[in-house]
This record gives structure tokens, C-alpha cells and sequence, in this order.
């Protein structure tokens, strides 16, 4: 098993992205025809992509739970996260190594318990769907296995849960800037702009991705059977 060193990535997955033109991009050894791209703020993009011809290459897929701001001291990406049956979070990579590490979080109950480590102030939502709860709070662990410098953080990791914990709804939080700049692609024709109280933003399923000033918000739930694509939307007005 191998200990992973954190460090931001400028892509949002393991293949590089590569442009022809506006029409095609290449992720590893395939050409995909990009639909249209949306931006949100100044430093994120999602992109609809045609793939109804690669269905077997490796690309970016907002819909999937990625954290790909990670990568150990050899560049890799594209990290998955998992939760064993004790509850533990689990990273498998792409790498031969496999399961890469199990105590890549800090864990806090409330936010203001987090809030020193932070860089900015987030926002939570006020609504969720019924019979979920806040779970956990998470900040990503340095090399040293601690959140890192008081104030410097700038990726927020929540977890709502329903009663029996059968269902989990995921939201990363993240100050966005040049360093913290990403992209993300999706071959899901509901991908489309969207605007929330004012602020724009972009859905696709049940995910939903939205900055207010200057930090953006993304609500997963595409695991929630008893969660609706309305329910994401809801809790993404009612940060508060």
C-alpha cells in the first residue's frame, strides 16, 4: 500500500485534453466530438462530448465520483473514492498499486470546527432531501497526514446521509483561482446551464456544479435512487 502526497491538478481527469479547433478533443487515443461547452466563473469548464463511437475509452466523467485534484509524487490521477463496510474511505487508482490509502481525510463534525483550516467561508445547504442529514466533513490530509497550514485550505469534502446510511449524497466545495482551475466533460445530453438564485451553474442528472462568489458548489446524488434531480437543485438554492 502506498502513502499518497496531495498536490492540485490542472485537469479534472487522468487523460490530458487536448483541442483541435472548437469541434474535437482527444482523451488518450481517442478523437471525441465536443457538442458545447459551458464555463462557470473564470476558472471552471464542462463540456458535452459525443463518445457514441468510443464507448470503450478513458475520459472524464463528471458523474462519477472522482477526486481528481489528487495525484501521488509520480503525477498520477484519476483517483476513485470508495467507502468500505467499516466506513473508511478508500482510494483506488489506476495505478498497478491499487488501493492507495485509507486515511486521506481529516474528518470534522461541524463547520465551524473546519473553518480555521480554510481560505474561504462555505456555505452549506439549509435544505435536503428527506431523511438526510449532514454525516461528515472531510479536508484532504497533507503529507505529514494533518489538514494542512490554518487557513490555507481550499477543498471542502461533505457528506450527507440518509437514516440507515444506505445512500450518501456527495459535495466538494472548492476556492476557485487559477491553481484550482478545472475541467469536466459528460456525454449526458441533460448536461445544460443552469442558473441558481442569480449565480450560474451547470446540471447534469442529479449533479449539479454552481459558484457563488467565486467558490463552486458540487452536489453528486447520481447513486440516490430516492433523490431527484429537483431535490439536487433545491439544496443547491438553499446555501446558506
Amino acid at each position: 500500500m502506498k502513502k499518497f502526497r496531495l498536490k492540485t491538478m490542472y485537469a479534472a481527469a487522468a487523460a490530458a485534453v487536448l483541442m483541435f479547433g472548437i469541434s474535437m478533443a482527444v482523451y488518450g487515443k481517442d478523437v471525441i466530438r465536443i457538442i458545447r461547452q459551458f464555463t462557470v466563473g473564470e476558472h471552471a469548464t464542462f463540456t458535452l462530448i459525443d463518445d457514441s463511437s468510443h464507448k470503450n475509452h478513458s475520459r472524464p466523467d463528471m458523474m462519477a465520483r472522482i477526486n481528481p485534484y489528487m495525484a501521488d509524487k509520480d503525477g498520477i490521477e484519476g483517483i476513485r473514492e470508495y467507502r468500505d463496510e467499516n466506513g473508511r474511505t478508500i482510494l483506488v487508482s489506476s495505478a498497478p498499486a491499487g488501493v492507495v490509502d485509507l486515511e486521506i481525510y481529516t474528518y470534522f463534525d461541524t463547520l465551524n470546527d473546519v473553518k480555521p483550516y480554510l481560505a474561504f467561508s462555505p456555505l452549506l445547504p439549509g435544505l435536503l432531501p428527506d431523511g438526510f442529514a449532514l454525516d461528515r466533513i472531510g479536508m484532504f490530509n497533507d503529507e505529514n497526514g494533518s489538514p494542512g497550514p490554518l487557513g490555507a485550505g481550499k477543498y471542502l469534502s461533505v457528506y450527507f446521509a440518509d437514516d440507515g446510511r444506505t445512500q450518501e449524497i456527495y459535495m466538494q466545495i472548492r476556492l476557485m483561482d487559477e491553481e484550482t482551475a478545472f475541467e469536466s466533460s459528460s456525454s449526458s445530453r441533460e448536461l445544460r446551464r443552469i442558473t441558481v438564485n442569480g449565480y450560474e451553474g451547470v446540471v447534469d442528472g442529479k449533479s449539479i456544479s454552481v459558484e457563488i462568489d467565486g467558490v463552486v458548489y458540487m452536489i453528486q446524488a447520481g447513486r440516490c435512487e430516492s433523490v431527484t434531480q429537483e431535490d439536487v437543485i433545491r439544496m443547491a438554492e438553499s446555501l446558506m
